[in-house]
């Protein structure tokens, strides 16, 4: 064959394909009108509900509209079908700066005076190192026998945390996962909130601002023992309600003077997981 003729037959081989693959590659997105239309054309119920099912579909099935596919003529089953995809494919609205609306997991700031962002999550940092006492602590230690405290220090990056708030009649919300069976879907990000049952299982810490970090003291040590856990002192208290389930709202007594803060968990920790991070705030 000469070249001259083979060529637009080349292309018409490469057009046929290209179409063919392209409609094998187009996927249904199914209507009322669709199934109205396969209903009249004869096809049985059982036929049209098993194309619903492995369709992608965009059903209206207001009330209107179920008056609508019944004057059609529409089967009832063919109809319960419809309804049962369209919930599938509904998505659930969430106000997201509604407290009570559920949220991802965490640990949420309430300020309703901010129209545009009245609910924002309060992020974890990574405590950056630990240290036993200082030199001061050291020598304390040794001349005294070890009768004297070495303290166990953790320590934060930075002066400041990221998130800054008002600390005028501080709100915050927890929204927890329910039940420990939830611990392998949450996550290495938010185990805590997997495990924890209530808010009581977290502190909330106030830290000591340094000229580039922020510490706060995890235990002691001297000759006669040993103590793991924060003390009472730097502990700010809190009480809590349940709102919803899941969804504790969390309220400070009085208001919380100017510096660094941060939410630690002082739960038992799940052995695949290590509690090395803290969720911080300052207020101004």
């Amino acid at each position: 064959m000469e070249t001259k003729k083979l060529l637009p037959l080349l292309a018409l081989i490469a057009f046929l394909f290209s179409f063919s693959v392209s409609a094998q590659n187009k996927q249904d997105i199914l209507t009322n009108e669709t199934v109205t239309t396969l209903h009249k054309k004869g096809l049985g119920a059982s036929i049209i509900i098993n194309k619903i099912k492995t369709s992608k579909t965009t059903f209206d099935v207001s009330t209107d509209a179920l008056i609508k596919l019944k004057e059609d003529g529409i089967p009832d089953d063919i109809v319960s079908a419809m309804i049962e995809s369209a919930d599938k494919n509904k998505v659930e609205y969430v106000d997201l700066n509604d407290p009570l609306s559920k949220h991802r997991s965490g640990i949420y700031y309430y300020n309703p005076t901010d129209s545009l962002k009245a609910l924002t999550r309060i992020d974890p940092t990574v405590v950056s190192s630990g240290k036993a006492g200082g030199l001061g602590q050291s020598l304390a230690y040794q001349y005294s026998y070890g009768i004297s405290n070495m303290k166990a220090t953790s320590v934060l990056s930075g002066p400041n945390a990221q998130k800054q708030i008002s600390g005028k009649s501080v709100v915050f919300y927890f929204y927890l996962e329910r039940g420990n069976s939830q611990l392998n879907n949450v996550g290495a990000m938010n185990w805590w909130f997997a495990t924890a049952s209530s808010p009581n299982e977290f502190a909330l810490v106030k830290t000591i601002q340094k000229k580039d970090s922020r510490q706060f003291d995890t235990g002691s040590e001297n000759a006669y023992g040993s103590t793991v856990g924060i003390e009472e002192k730097q502990k700010v208290r809190f009480t809590y309600v349940e709102v919803a389930d899941g969804i504790f709202k969390i309220t400070i007594s009085g208001d919380l003077r100017s510096g660094e803060y941060c939410f630690i968990y002082t739960g038992a920790t799940p052995s695949m997981y290590s509690n090395d991070k803290v969720f911080d705030f300052g207020t101004y």
